[in-house]
């Protein structure tokens, strides 16, 4: 299919953490780097030709972030590239582990399915540990920090898509944080 539209497409694998922005510099900088190599062995378009960032989830996120401090002036010109953000991602950590812990719940047959509950009781337990470490075990930027950030939002164009029946999207609060200017 990308060969037939004559395009080339880059996917950038990122381990996860808590620290979202440090995620999203790396995500871009292992991004430009595959766009130099493929450019060099000629397997994608010159310097110049358009390029259109797309990221699903927790990648949404990250690309909104990378956006966020190019308007903030971080990290060098504003974010020029068109994004597609599917079903932006932006939970805090126990929200996460709260849907995590009903779909093991729901993948038992419901009810009060006992591995529902041990994966809430593994997170609280890892809570109170991080508290005892002085640790802090949430998302950074936090749902709110970022929802503040979007202020900043410097896209050329934004386009945001969302999927029925996703308990994940945060697209709708992703849409009322953004500038109207962002889009």
């Amino acid at each position: 299919l990308a060969s037939s539209a004559d395009v080339a497409v880059i996917a950038t694998p990122y381990e996860l953490g808590l620290d979202h922005r440090k995620l999203a510099r790396r995500v871009a900088s292992d991004f430009d780097v595959a766009l130099e190599e493929s450019r060099a062995q000629g397997l994608a378009p010159p310097a110049g030709a358009p390029v259109f960032r797309v990221g699903h989830s927790l990648g949404a996120k990250l690309l909104a972030l990378l956006a966020c401090e190019a308007g903030a002036g971080e990290g060098g010109a504003p974010q020029a590239d068109p994004l597609a953000l599917l079903n932006f991602n932006n939970f805090r950590v126990a929200d996460s582990v709260e849907l995590a812990s009903k779909l093991v719940g729901e993948m038992q047959g419901g009810g009060a399915a006992p591995y529902g509950g041990a994966v809430r009781d593994a997170f609280a337990f890892v809570q109170q540990l991080g508290v005892a470490q002085g640790v802090a075990v949430e998302v950074s930027p936090t749902p709110d920090e970022l929802a503040a950030a979007l202020a900043g939002y410097a896209p050329a164009a934004t386009a945001v898509f969302t999927f029925d029946g996703d308990s994940l999207d945060c697209s709708a609060e992703l849409l009322a944080a953004l500038p109207p200017t962002a889009g």
